[in-house]
């Protein structure tokens, strides 16, 4: 999925600062990494190649902090032998949309 944005940029790269005119481009975590240095014909630069899962997830639902977690009850799905934290529990939900800030 991809959809034209506009965007502020002010970090590392050698592309201008400020409202940007971007194509954003939703690429699936089980495909490998795209390379940092990709260009092409129509684009310049790649932006946020090495977000991880939870990165992102925290930039979409706007948590900057420690804050109580609403997961909706038919969300749950028991995590398997591989764990991922030293976490008592652990669980694997499908869709960001059942996790909300708790008031």
């Amino acid at each position: 999925m991809r959809r034209p944005v506009e965007k502020k940029y002010h970090f590392d790269l050698d592309i201008p600062h400020g409202n940007l005119k971007m194509l954003e481009v939703f690429y699936d975590f089980t495909s490998p990494p795209l390379p940092r240095d990709l260009n092409g014909k129509h684009f310049s630069h790649v932006i946020g190649t090495t977000y991880t899962p939870i990165e992102i997830f925290l930039i979409l639902a706007k948590i900057k902090g420690p804050c109580w977690l609403k997961i909706k009850k038919d969300a749950f799905v028991e995590a398997g032998r591989q764990r991922h934290s030293r976490c008592k529990n652990e669980v694997i939900v499908e869709d960001m949309d059942d996790i909300l800030k708790f008031p």
